[in-house]
């Protein structure tokens, strides 16, 4: 198990907003932790790219770190990212296994899904997304909070967003893409990026696994629903993942894409892997990657925000144990025992109901979309049914 440093003091705390062991992937050293192995790092304007360990690249000191103006402790969201960072090397090692057509239901559910949705919301480009949307601009240039309430409301705002991104990561297509050439995968600061699925026009996410493997997230909303879950033995619950290799001109496409779209640097195994895209490194723009336009209807995602806490209760039981009530309601006992978010859940809204469901002859959970039109109607209704309790409550006083 790859062991995740704790730092001795929060004054010079590394925070990581790639995790050291995954940026370790991508090193050609053998032998020790994969956070001290070496990768080749080029950031942006140089000429020459330097030798560095895992550990001392993808961090900044005291990132993620609260000032005391929330109710939650100042180290809450780093160790968000840190619990199921500890089992991160062993969860990779099994997705990027050509061998392996299905993943352990636990470790996909607790490791796997909350470090693919933490990718969107960790580096320092959640920052400018985040406070640009007009609700959160408006707020921030009133004179509501100072300058250390904003950081912790934007850092706390992490946790939240991954919370909601877990359901879509969990019903995406799920697509390993292997490498037959020599020459290996790079990655970025972000270590993500967009293409263009064969036969589809909508765009699918790249996510570099190491030098050797690129995960493909392939949307499936919002008209197709997905066998998320099959059982291979009692309570043996597994993910399908699905398996393609690569040509060359496609293994050449995701490399330029992770340079084009680098804000920083790049990081590859040898000085050549990522000094031969120099070039496309200078002239980048850094200009923001639209992520949101991949994702579901914002309020489709309120809708399903809550089905991940339900997958992990429901893997607990077998197909004939599974009842109605299984799909609506939260075990939290199950939740609270191993990798969770922090849970939230609104009172301000009505209660969705769920797109789980269960084919009890193939012994498979599957996840269906909502309708737009129909979750916003149960807003709608929802919020006519307060605003007459609140009239009618005004009334009697």
């Amino acid at each position: 198990m790859e062991k995740r440093e704790e730092p001795t003091s929060f004054l010079s705390a590394k925070q990581h907003y790639l995790p050291a062991s995954f940026i370790g992937r991508f090193s050609n050293a053998k032998k020790g932790s994969l956070r001290e192995r070496t990768v080749w790092v080029l950031e942006k304007g140089t000429s020459q790219s330097v030798e560095r360990k895992a550990e001392d690249i993808g961090y900044l000191v005291n990132f993620y770190l609260l000032n005391g103006t929330q109710n939650i402790p100042d180290n809450k969201v780093d160790n968000i990212w840190g619990e199921y960072e500890k089992k991160l090397d062993s969860a990779l090692t099994a997705l990027s296994d050509f061998r392996q057509n299905s993943i352990d239901a636990n470790t996909w559910l607790r490791v796997l899904v909350p470090f693919v949705a933490s990718l969107f919301v960790r580096g320092p480009e959640f920052v400018d997304r985040f406070n640009e949307r007009e609700v959160v601009k408006e707020i921030y240039q009133s004179d509501f909070g100072d300058e250390n309430w904003r950081k912790d409301n934007t850092n706390i705002a992490r946790v939240f967003e991954m919370q909601r991104l877990l359901t879509p990561v969990i019903a995406a297509r799920w697509v390993v893409m292997h490498k037959h050439e020599s020459d290996p995968f790079i990655t970025n600061e972000r270590s993500f990026g967009l293409f263009l699925p064969p036969g589809s026009e909508t765009p699918g996410i790249a996510i570099p696994l190491g030098k050797e493997t690129v995960l493909g997230l392939i949307p499936t909303w919002p008209d197709a629903g997905k066998f998320i879950l099959i059982e291979k033995g009692k309570r043996q619950w597994r993910t399908p993942i699905e398996r393609v290799y690569l040509s060359g001109n496609n293994f050449n496409d995701f490399n330029r894409t992770f340079a084009e779209t680098s804000t920083n640097f790049i990081i590859g195994p040898s000085a050549e892997s990522v000094e031969q895209y120099k070039d496309l490194l200078t002239n980048s723009t850094g200009a923001k990657i639209p992520i949101e336009m991949i994702w579901p209807d914002h309020r489709v995602m309120i809708a399903h925000e809550h089905e991940w806490y339900r997958l992990v209760g429901l893997i607990k039981k077998s197909p004939a144990e599974i009842t109605s009530k299984d799909f609506e309601e939260i075990n939290f006992h199950a939740v609270l025992n191993g990798w969770h978010p922090i849970l939230a859940l609104p009172t301000n809204l009505p209660n969705f109901p769920s797109g789980l469901g269960l084919d009890i002859h193939l012994k498979a959970i599957f996840l269906e979309w909502s309708k737009e039109p129909d979750v916003s109607a149960l807003m709608d209704k929802y919020m006519e049914k307060i605003q007459k309790e609140m009239i009618d409550k005004s009334s009697q006083e």
